[in-house]
């Protein structure tokens, strides 16, 4: 055992690391997804003679799993850039044997993490919304509904962008959680507290859900969340 450790204590900080391939892992996941989505939609509808149907049942069954993994996708994009200084020195919080800004750490965060994060992290929001404002005047027909229904069910008709809004929101808090981090806990945890704030707020003005009590369920939500974040301040600032 005390071989390996001295091996692994002993290995340059440059190196590719496991996390960095993590990143490369999730980067291609969508893709991945796409493919093994793709086959067996393609070869039960051809089966059955069945092939029109390809395109709705693969948006469908692809969107349903992206919104599954996204933010775990958008999470491990942002946490390339979450860095902190241990003994002096600038490292990644969830590999502390990886240097910031050096090696492999650099090109990973630049060419990889980056775009990961406007592709996946703003991109997969924004391309489903554009694909549902194409269809908003048809969102009672069959087809529309076969491949965005679980998205906009259970809003009001106008409001059918609203699971949308949901995503970005927790995107938006995975972004404070990194890059506010090293400002201080304080700060990034006020910041959290607005922006639960105004989604409470906004909740209540426009009550996108049909049903009043899953409107009320959100509230709750957000506001058990609100509690936590400021029971959270009290307890930082009295320390």
């Amino acid at each position: 055992k005390s071989s390996v450790d001295m091996d692994a204590n002993s290995a340059p900080d440059n190196d590719m690391r496991v996390e960095q391939l993590n990143v490369l892992v999730y980067w291609f996941l969508p893709w991945t997804i796409a493919f093994m989505v793709f086959i067996p939609w393609f070869i039960i509808l051809r089966k059955k003679n069945q092939r029109k149907k390809l395109n709705a049942r693969f948006i469908t069954t692809y969107i349903f799993i992206l919104f599954l993994v996204f933010p775990n996708i958008t999470q491990k994009m942002v946490d390339q850039f979450n860095c902190q200084i241990y003994d002096g020195e600038r490292r990644l919080k969830v590999d502390l044997q990886s240097p910031c800004w050096e090696g492999y750490h650099w090109v990973f965060s630049v060419y990889i993490a980056l775009p990961g994060i406007l592709i996946y992290g703003i991109g997969i929001p924004a391309g489903v919304l554009y694909l549902m404002r194409r269809d908003r005047d048809r969102l009672d027909t069959l087809n529309v509904k076969e491949k965005f229904g679980f998205l906009f069910n259970g809003f009001k008709k106008k409001y059918y962008y609203w699971e949308i809004a949901i995503m970005y929101r927790k995107a938006l808090m995975i972004f404070i959680a990194v890059f506010l981090n090293q400002i201080g806990l304080i700060v990034q945890a006020l910041v959290i507290l607005i922006v639960l704030v105004v989604f409470i707020q906004v909740n209540n003005i426009r009550r996108p859900f049909a049903d009043r009590a899953l409107n009320e369920i959100e509230n709750l939500s957000l506001m058990t969340s609100t509690v936590t974040i400021y029971c959270g301040i009290f307890f930082l600032s009295a320390k």
